[in-house]
């Protein structure tokens, strides 16, 4: 096999590169190092001689460049972060929707193109989620809502809902994957999951914002490892998936109780306010891609957290 991952070098598009190498597969990643990081783990990885680092900006660099030979075309980049998001909406826009729309022409030139796989994303559902107008567990084919506002928030959403579109209209075969929530070492710092661990190791107290909004948490090598299996499985194509874990909603708070009993830290926890913007539940309904995964086993979340809180108190004693 040969793919293509454009935002390589990011938390889902590194992790999906060190699962692709167990397949003997030829990986060439483009990352401009915007988010992603190039450190000792990615270093190592780029010496392997199946993998092809290529360090520039996507969208200035010529698509005559680029190798005409890749099976598969995998979507991971970005801007996301609330933060991020909310300083810049525009650059939100425009940025993720012209990332999207050069990765199609790429595709179309490539070939024998397999598959284009774009990374959407759970916000996708957040003010019909937050206006109550679908179930949780979220299916795919619930009814996509927009909101009069001009919340910058609103965004990163709208540029995904947009991709979808792009990738629907494209010609191209395509699976369009809507993650939530993965978590697991690598991932940043802004997450909920690492903000905890991070207030657990560092801070005198663990202050825990939303503390009543669930969530289903899915660790990262169960999502790479399902995102591979759809990416050969060539019935599936032409689809929007679900991409999450079958586990129970877990509050928020009870997560940091969880986090903070592995840790065995003995800090005081509290609860603070509701982040603006955030949905209260959020699950998704997984059936679609079990049809495709059948018998997959997933992670525990206690399993997932352990690997999780071992990566990141590593990170804080060596930093």
């Amino acid at each position: 096999m040969k793919i293509l991952i454009i935002g390589g070098a990011g938390f889902i598009g590194f992790s999906l590169l060190k699962e692709l190498i167990n397949y003997k597969a030829s990986i060439t990643i483009i990352d401009d190092f915007s988010r992603g990081k190039m450190d000792k783990e990615l270093k190592k990885i780029n010496k392997n001689i199946n993998v092809k680092l290529l360090k520039f900006d996507f969208l200035k660099y010529p698509l005559n460049k680029i190798n005409k030979n890749f099976d598969y075309v995998l979507n991971c980049a970005a801007i996301v972060g609330v933060k991020n998001v909310i300083k810049n909406p525009y650059k939100v826009l425009s940025l993720n929707t012209n990332i999207n729309e050069k990765a199609i022409e790429l595709c179309k030139l490539q070939k024998k193109l397999k598959k284009f796989i774009f990374f959407s994303s759970s916000e996708i559902y957040s003010i019909s989620q937050k206006k109550n107008i679908c179930k949780i567990p979220t299916d795919e084919k619930s009814n996509i809502l927009f909101e009069y506002s001009n919340s910058p928030r609103n965004s990163y959403m709208i540029s995904k809902f947009y991709g979808e579109k792009m990738c629907e209209y494209s010609g191209l075969p395509y699976l369009i994957l809507r993650p939530h929530n993965i978590y697991g070492p690598r991932m940043g710092f802004s997450h909920v999951i690492p903000n905890v661990i991070y207030k657990a190791i560092k801070k005198n107290n663990i202050k825990v914002e939303s503390p009543n909004h669930s969530r289903v948490f899915c660790f990262i090598t169960d999502a790479c490892q399902l995102v591979i299996s759809l990416m050969k499985n060539k019935k599936a194509v032409n689809l929007i998936i679900n991409l999450g874990s079958n586990d129970k909603e877990i509050k928020i708070k009870k997560l940091a109780y969880k986090i903070k009993k592995i840790i065995k830290s003995k800090k005081k926890l509290t609860l603070g306010k509701i982040t603006t913007g955030s949905v209260s539940r959020r699950a998704p309904d997984i059936r679609l891609l079990l049809k495709y995964c059948k018998g997959f086993k997933f992670r525990s979340l206690d399993d997932g957290l352990s690997k999780t809180i071992d990566w990141y108190k590593n990170f804080y004693e060596k930093n």
